[in-house]
């Protein structure tokens, strides 16, 4: 079964269902989105950009694309004449085991660390105060929250962090000021 995605904020944590085939629609963006727990990620279009996105999993690339603070936890197949144009992105594999990756500022063979990459819910997959990538992003003015509504840094603040969740700082309260 086929599940066609155009997505901002989504999680996807289906353990039978297999595949998540992205398509490009009015801005071929996804953003801020987890795809886990068996629920593969396949890529059989061109102009598909993945931001902030945590892919714990198979990804299938079968078309050059661009990821932007990314994680990929798990294996690539990438088809061999395709490229992942990364920045600020981290790979379990190795840039030689993936195959053509045109990165600036990229972790390779790097484990996350998240909370539990084995679970259920989207709180598992959040990243743990040791992670390497905790401001290891880079800014995007296009991503200015995270899956769980929590502000991104602002180009003048620390550094974003890689994935599709901004882990808290210690001591830092997420408030709103209502005039």
């Amino acid at each position: 079964m086929k599940i066609l995605v155009i997505a901002l904020n989504l999680i996807l944590l289906w353990p039978t269902m297999g595949l998540c085939d992205l398509v490009p629609g009015q801005g071929n963006t996804v953003r801020n989105t987890f795809v886990a727990l068996g629920a593969d990620l396949t890529i059989n279009y061109t102009g598909i950009t993945l931001e902030n996105c945590t892919i714990v999993g198979t990804a299938t690339i079968n078309e050059s694309i661009t990821a932007k603070n990314c994680i990929f936890f798990g294996d690539i197949t990438l088809d061999g004449a395709k490229t992942i144009t990364a920045t600020n992105c981290c790979f379990m594999q190795s840039k030689a085991a993936i195959g053509s990756v045109t990165d600036t500022d990229c972790l390779f063979e790097t484990d996350p660390l998240l909370v539990d990459d084995t679970g259920d819910e989207a709180t598992d997959y959040m990243l743990t105060s040791s992670s390497p990538c905790v401001d290891a992003g880079t800014y995007l003015s296009t991503v200015t929250i995270d899956y769980f509504g929590d502000n991104r840094p602002t180009e003048y603040a620390d550094e974003t962090d890689i994935g599709a969740d901004e882990r808290r700082k210690p001591g830092v309260i997420a408030c709103s000021i209502v005039n």
